[in-house]
């Protein structure tokens, strides 16, 4: 049975219950009756942490987004902009030298969220230009002058960081307020498309229906400096290699990508920051040259490449064995190498821990949550850099 058939059988009124049958590993069955109630999937929304060195005490905030969603279906439904305001306020309490904001893996949503988001790092002003299919080109800015969070701040992104959560990147790194780190550049999705039900066309006769659907490109998204987040993305500032990097993921993979132009850019008034980029760069450039994890990471990307290239099978079946096991210790090696625990202590934020003691599945969720980021050597070398902005 298709998961999604079996999910309509379970779903039904809040209230009722539901009976499913188990069938256990030892074969054994087993019935096990539960009683309907709304499910809330907590990990698909804003949630933050703080990071802190034993040694030194420096506090960093990590925020997670894994997307910029907002619920359409209801007026006070979830949005990420309301949800990511309550972090950033909550986290004016903990003192945090710095903010990390994760868009690793967000592939994208509501454009006006963006706005709302990057609004809270900078001064009234445009955040992305918007061309539609005559060429007539739009932006969208953000008019509250007033800015929530004022410090230093990391953008993290990555092969999969794609549509609206590159404009929020390339808005910040415009304006010179954050920090973009990740892979040599983001997903590269500039376009917008729009699905026109082909039934729904009044003089198409019913008995040659259905017809199914069209999905169209009605839009592209540029920048304010002027240039298209189309096939080249967000470059980070400060990169590394991940274990896709060598492999045609992205955009410009994609048969009949639309290409690379450019617009006008618009009128804006850059960040003074404080730290120098460049040094920056060589400081962390220095740290992942000698970190056994970026090394070994780059070392696989590499070898993932060749070996993704290689088209050729060996038939006998020792050769071919041979193969499967270079495989296996090539991923064994990059496994030993980047499940290392980092060096940083992970707290909740106040507000959080007083919620947990109420809500126990919280807290399972968060520790689960901590578990995988303290194996997460990326985020370790995000909190380096942030550290390094406030020298």
């Amino acid at each position: 049975m298709r998961l999604d058939d079996a999910v309509r059988l379970i779903r039904g009124k809040k209230g009722t219950k539901v009976t499913l049958t188990i069938r256990k590993i030892d074969g054994t069955i087993k019935d096990i009756t539960i009683v309907r109630e709304k499910i809330i999937i907590e990990e698909t929304f804003v949630k933050s942490v703080i990071l802190k060195d034993p040694e030194t005490g420096k506090k960093i905030a990590y925020v997670y987004l894994p997307s910029f969603y907002i619920d359409f279906q209801h007026k006070n439904g979830r949005k990420c902009g309301d949800d990511f305001k309550k972090e950033l306020m909550k986290l004016k309490d903990e003192k945090v030298d710095g903010v990390i904001v994760d868009l690793r893996n967000n592939g994208g949503g509501a454009l006006q969220e963006v706005v709302k988001i990057a609004g809270f790092f900078i001064p009234k002003g445009p955040i992305v230009q918007v061309k539609d299919r005559n060429g007539k080109i739009m932006h969208l800015d953000d008019k509250d002058a007033s800015i929530i969070y004022d410090g230093n701040v990391l953008v993290m992104v990555n092969q999969f960081s794609a549509s609206a959560s590159e404009i929020f990147a390339a808005a910040l790194q415009d304006y010179n307020r954050a920090v973009i780190f990740g892979t040599p550049q983001s997903h590269g999705k500039g376009t917008v498309q729009q699905m026109f039900d082909l039934d729904l066309i009044p003089s198409i006769s019913s008995s040659i229906k259905p017809l199914g659907a069209l999905k169209l490109t009605i839009q592209e998204f540029y920048r304010i400096n002027g240039g298209s987040t189309q096939i080249k993305g967000v470059q980070s500032d400060i990169s590394y290699h991940s274990t896709y990097s060598f492999l045609d993921i992205g955009e410009i993979s994609l048969d009949n990508a639309l290409p690379w132009d450019k617009i006008p850019a618009l009128k804006y008034v850059k960040w003074k920051p404080s730290y120098n980029l460049d040094s920056l760069k060589a400081w962390s450039n220095f740290r992942m040259q000698n970190d056994s994890a970026f090394i070994v990471t780059d070392e696989y990307a590499r070898y993932l490449k060749k070996d993704n290239d290689d088209d050729i099978i060996p038939l006998q079946l020792s050769k071919y064995k041979e193969l499967i096991d270079k495989r296996k210790q090539e991923r064994k090696k990059l496994n030993k190498a980047t499940k290392k625990k980092i060096k940083l202590d992970i707290a909740y934020l106040k507000d959080d821990e007083k919620q947990m003691q109420k809500d126990t599945l919280m807290k399972y969720r968060y520790d689960n949550w901590s578990k995988k980021l303290k194996k997460d050597f990326v985020l370790q070398e995000a909190y380096n850099i942030v550290v390094d902005m406030g020298k």
